[in-house]
């Protein structure tokens, strides 16, 4: 189970259980001891932070959970995190080339967006 907590930007109530769904997860409503992982958001409320440390719940930054919803399968859901405001440079990276347009063009249309160099795209194929 995944409970996300405080205000994550960008994220309405309502896609909340869509895309935990889509990662393979349950939404969770409460601290307990069934939740596997808590994603903090802004504003997050010490006293459930210090719940989740109390169960051992780990907990996980917005950029880490962008750059779960960046590896999922539903395209909707990359659509989404190639959208979301504090999308990380290697989840908007992985996304750039996506098999969807869509995530591919707002991933490199992303603030965050940042290309790689010519050198660094062949790999480091090239001997010294």
């Amino acid at each position: 189970m995944v409970l996300l907590t405080g205000v994550i930007p960008g994220f309405r109530s309502s896609d909340r259980e869509w895309i935990i769904a889509s990662l393979g997860g349950v939404q969770a409503v409460r601290p307990s001891a069934a939740v596997e992982v808590a994603v903090a958001g802004e504003g997050a409320g010490p006293a459930k932070l210090a719940k989740f440390e109390k169960l051992g719940v780990p907990v996980i930054s917005l950029a880490e959970f962008t750059e779960a919803a960046a590896g999922s399968s539903e395209s909707e859901v990359r659509r989404w995190a190639a959208s979301y405001p504090f999308a990380t440079p290697d989840a908007l990276a992985q996304m750039a080339n996506d098999p969807d347009p869509t995530v591919r063009a707002r991933a490199r249309g992303h603030r965050n967006y940042v290309e790689a160099p010519a050198d660094a795209a062949i790999g480091g194929l090239l001997a010294d």
